[in-house]
Order: C-alpha cells, then structure tokens, then sequence
C-alpha cells in the first residue's frame, strides 16, 4: 500500500468512526483490514483520540461491596496531573455538581 492509499484509508476509517459511529472492529470487517492495523492507522489522529475518550466509560459493579470501579482514559487523568507511574501512589478529589448529574475529578493537592 503506497503512502496515498494508507491517507485515504485512513481517512475513510476516521470518517466512519466519527460520523458513521462505527467500532474499531465494524471499520476492519468493512475495509477487509485487521482491528490492529485499522488501530495503529488512525490511533494518533487527534479527531479519533478526541472522539474515543468522549465515548463510552466502562463501569465495574462490585455488588459485594456497594461499589463501581471507573474506568476512565488515561488522557484525561493525564491532563488532571496524575503521571502513568503505576508505583507512585495519587489521589483524586471526587464531588457532585449542584445539578447532581456531573461528577467532578479534581487531583488532590
């Protein structure tokens, strides 16, 4: 594949990402590439790391202890202050928003 045709594949796989709101692996079934290849086309595209970190959040259920577990991206915790040392201990503030529908993060100072 010369460098015109991975632009416009890539391009088409943003544009049915964005628009079409098609997954990763809908893109690779329809252009007959692998999700691995489809993802390291477009995974440094700043429309696509925009879009996948407004979409879904997973939420854990932990019945037995009345808990969720949060999974959230790493660039927005990033951009709270919190680096990706997974031995350095952080802590973030979590509180309500008056409209009780908006969790804000806050790192702890």
């Amino acid at each position: 594949m010369n460098e015109n045709e991975r632009k416009k594949l890539k391009e088409k796989c943003i544009k049915m990402y964005l628009e079409d709101h098609k997954t990763l692996e809908e893109i690779a079934k329809l252009t007959n590439w692998s999700r691995t290849f489809i993802t390291n086309l477009i995974k440094n595209d700043e429309r696509y790391i925009k879009e996948k970190n407004t979409r879904k959040i997973k939420v854990s259920k932990r019945k037995e202890r009345r808990q969720l577990a949060i999974y959230i991206p790493t660039e927005f915790i990033e951009k709270l202050g919190i680096s990706r040392d997974i031995d350095k201990t952080e802590y973030v503030n979590i509180s309500l928003a008056e409209d009780n529908k908006t969790i804000i993060i806050k790192k702890h100072s």
